[in-house]
């Protein structure tokens, strides 16, 4: 289901994300309050992305939509729409267990997720956009296909 590329792309780029969702959340709910604190949440939010890279085929649904709007590969337009649907899917998935996870199923975990889930959307997918071709770089220079 997922390419050994795009999983080492995801697992680095998720690095990028991660910490600035992490940042995100702890400024907009609890505020700063140790390192370790801020480490623990970083974890549980790369692990919680990290099933979630496995599980849900992003590449595939990215390819499938720029090809069915003739979307050429390598252009802006298939970067815009790809880092869209990840930030879509991994933000929601990681934001929503996270607030649970934290505040259990119930309604202050809905409340506190809908309070910030628009500014991780936004967080998201700037990081995303901004840090893909990093990431990518990153990712062919350890797969030796750089």
């Amino acid at each position: 289901m997922y390419s050994k590329d795009n999983l080492v792309f995801n697992l680095i780029q998720n690095i990028f994300v991660g910490i600035a969702i992490t940042i995100t959340v702890t400024i907009m709910t609890t505020g700063f309050t140790t390192a370790g604190d801020f480490l623990l949440s970083f974890l549980k939010a790369y692990l919680i992305n990290g099933i979630a890279c496995l599980i849900v085929p992003i590449p595939l649904m990215a390819q499938g939509i720029c090809a069915k709007c003739h979307l050429s590969q390598g252009g802006l337009w298939p970067r815009v729409v790809t880092t869209a649907l990840c930030d879509f899917w991994y933000v929601t998935i990681i934001s929503a267990v996270m607030f649970v996870w934290q505040l259990g199923f119930g309604a202050a975990a809905f409340q506190a997720w809908k309070s910030v889930y628009g500014a991780l959307l936004a967080v998201g997918f700037a990081v995303g956009f901004v840090c893909g071709p990093v990431s990518m770089r990153i990712a062919k220079a350890l797969l030796g296909t750089a």
